[in-house]
């Protein structure tokens, strides 16, 4: 049999700045393993805490253009003046076997479901 390259699935969370997207991944990505969080690029400035590479990567609207020329964006918004995408790399890394090594168990997205529903009802209990 040939090699074959594993390949990850891609997870889509979406909702309305300040909504609670961020405080919910960190909590999921920390409860199963082999999950991984895409880092955005952003042109705001950050926030008390944030730290860039991890939070978000900050660049500026120069930056942002040559990936825009370049096609480097999966995705892209402008929110409030600032600009927020998904870097193409930040993908592919993911997903291309990057962290081969570490899979040892795919998550179904029911498994997933079931540990949001979870959090969210903890969330809301207390």
């Amino acid at each position: 049999m040939e090699n074959q390259v594993k390949r990850g699935k891609i997870f889509v969370v979406s909702a309305p700045s300040g909504a609670g997207k961020t405080t919910i991944l960190k909590r999921i990505i920390n409860e199963i393993p082999n999950l991984y969080f895409a880092v955005s690029v952003t042109t705001r400035k950050p926030r008390p805490g944030e730290v860039d590479g991890v939070d978000y990567h900050f660049v500026s609207v120069e930056d942002v253009l040559e990936m825009f020329r370049k096609k480097e964006l999966m995705e892209w918004a402008m929110v409030h003046g600032n600009f927020y995408g998904t870097p193409v790399r930040e993908i592919e890394d993911k997903i291309n076997g990057v962290f081969d090594d570490y899979i040892k168990k795919p998550f179904t997205i029911e498994e997933i479901s079931i540990k949001m529903k979870k959090y969210l009802s903890e969330k809301s209990s207390s």
